[in-house]
């Protein structure tokens, strides 16, 4: 949408300046992550959607692409003190006042940033645009090109407030969250509930149920931390975005980045470069080389299938072979991306009819509480006092309603660590021998959230070998093979300074070898699953002797002998 568009268009409130950028952000298709901010002295929850995940985060740690400002509320002196504090410079960004006092923001804009902005006038009912450099002359949006766009909303409160004297709407209203979120293909409930018995106030809170957005009061105890203190009122709300459905051919795409592809394209390299070294040398007299083993071995496969009757193509043992080899270097590496993927592989919490604070203890899980709602829950739920009190943490700083968590995470497949304290003890499961935590590997900063600790729950991995996965899990099987491999692959983001060594290539070697010897077995036992069938049916008894005289002549002596 060019910016002669956008003078046309007469707008009269916030909410429709709002939906103005959603309607842009729309017909720029691009895939937008929503940044939710309270004040500027607040740890404040962050959600960014980025290619079908949600990704939360304690801090504002990377550099926004768009502030959206309402200046109606603040002096641009309070705004440019937040963004100098807590954002990283982006040359790229772009800026939307919300607001009529904009001299004093061009001059600070000028100066500090080199950056497109856009005024929305609330009195005058139309929109003012006004560039540095003359940047604005290209489309809205144009700078950011890539898939997804980080968006910083600045004090403009993304909850409903209904005060019970006069009514008194503060905040966004819901028709405008309910347009957004209709844009979005996002849903929402909304549910009145009183959140304050002190003060007799009443909220339209957004509840969770079969929702993309869940709610959680901040109320005022004495135990809450003092950085709190300021807000305004004792609500605040994230996003859950819908991931968008994917194909099941696309989804290897999805869940594999760019470092296990690098292991694949090495693999092909590898395994083309071994058979056309093979066919060259295949005439010469090799003993006991590499080359003159995967030689006779082909060979051998080559005879053996012929010795068939059914299958006549060329090669045809190769194809199989890297066929084979191929299917359980993904299978390798989907056991690898499932231990982050899915850490409740052997307890899932959303299949076993989890639905209260007794079955979540009965499954083994930890609860977090509040230690001012600790009788509370008690009361509600007995059994909990008979419960250890080592797997009941009390936290003083924030109160978590399990039973929003949970329903939210029921119909979005969110595995929930409730604080700190829980994911401190239930992470350590996953070290390695030299205590190495699996889950750092990640970065540490996607999985910090300041009322809990939220993972994506999927798996990649078909159910029909789910049990054999957990098998191997609970032998150490995929942890010794995800210690081995990520210690090398977490580690391949080269610096234009450092090249690469064979330390760098050891881990996909690795699990190019487990590939190779799983596809080898595989495909041995197809070859004798076949045999087997055939000397059920009493036939190939000759042919099946001449496939040893066969096998003879190309085995060397001293393994016949």
């Amino acid at each position: 949408m060019s910016t002669g568009i956008l003078k046309k268009l007469k707008l009269y409130n916030v909410s429709q300046y709002i939906s103005l950028i959603i309607y842009i952000l729309r017909n720029e298709k691009i895939k937008c992550a929503f940044v939710v901010n309270i004040d500027s002295n607040f740890p404040f929850p962050t959600v960014r959607y980025n290619v079908g995940q949600t990704i939360t985060s304690f801090h504002l740690d990377f550099r926004p692409d768009i502030y959206i400002a309402n200046m109606e509320n603040i002096t641009a002196k309070q705004f440019f003190s937040v963004i100098s504090s807590n954002f990283e410079y982006n040359p790229k960004a772009k800026f939307i006042f919300i607001g009529n006092q904009m001299r004093y923001i061009t001059r600070q804009l000028s100066i500090r940033f080199i950056t497109d902005v856009v005024f929305l006038s609330s009195i005058q009912g139309k929109i003012r645009t006004q560039t540095t450099n003359d940047i604005l002359k290209q489309k809205y949006v144009k700078a950011a090109k890539k898939s997804n766009m980080r968006i910083c909303f600045y004090f403009i409160d993304p909850y409903i407030s209904v005060k019970s004297s006069g009514n008194e709407l503060t905040g966004l209203k819901v028709e405008l969250i309910q347009l957004i979120f209709g844009i979005m293909n996002l849903t929402a409930t909304f549910v009145p509930t009183v959140y304050s018995a002190i003060r007799g106030d009443t909220s339209t809170y957004l509840l969770s149920g079969d929702c993309d957005m869940i709610g959680i009061p901040l109320q005022r105890d004495n135990g809450l931390l003092d950085i709190i203190e300021h807000i305004n009122d004792d609500f605040m709300m994230w996003f859950v975005p819908r991931p968008a459905k994917v194909p099941k051919w696309k989804y290897v795409f999805e869940v594999f980045n760019y470092k296990v592809w690098i292991n694949i394209v090495f693999t092909t390299m590898i395994v083309v470069a071994v058979w056309l070294y093979s066919d060259k040398v295949g005439k010469i007299n090799f003993q006991w080389d590499f080359i003159s083993i995967t030689k006779k071995f082909l060979s051998i496969a080559k005879v053996a299938i012929d010795q068939s009757n059914a299958l006549k193509l060329t090669n045809f043992s190769q194809v199989v072979l890297l066929g084979s080899t191929f299917l359980c270097i993904v299978i390798v590496n989907l056991m690898y991306k499932s231990q982050f993927t899915s850490l409740f592989q052997n307890q899932d919490l959303y299949e076993e009819g989890i639905d209260s604070c007794e079955d979540f203890i009965e499954k083994g899980f930890d609860l977090l509480v509040t230690e001012v709602r600790l009788h509370e829950v008690t009361s509600m739920c007995p059994s909990l006092k008979n419960y250890p009190k080592e797997k009941i943490f009390t936290e003083r700083n924030y109160p978590v309603f399990d039973n929003w968590l949970n329903m939210v995470a029921k119909s979005k497949k969110l595995a929930v660590y409730r604080n700190v304290l829980s994911f401190q003890s239930s992470y350590k499961k996953y070290l390695d021998e030299n205590h190495y935590s699996l889950i750092q590997s990640l970065d540490n900063s996607r999985l910090r959230f300041m009322l809990g600790y939220l993972f994506l729950k999927g798996n990649p991995i078909p159910s029909r070998i789910t049990p054999l996965i957990s098998k191997l899990r609970d032998y150490g099987c995929i942890q010794h093979l995800v210690s081995k491999y990520d210690s090398r692959t977490s580690k391949f983001n080269v610096k234009e300074t450092q090249q690469f060594g064979t330390g760098d290539i050891l881990g996909p070697v690795k699990i190019w070898i487990a590939g190779c010897c799983v596809g080898l077995l595989v495909f041995f036992m197809e070859i004798m699953k076949a045999k087997i069938g055939n000397m059920k049916k009493f036939i190939f008894k000759k042919p099946l002797a001449n496939l040893h005289s066969k096998i003879r002549k190309v085995l060397p002596k001293k393994l016949t002998k």
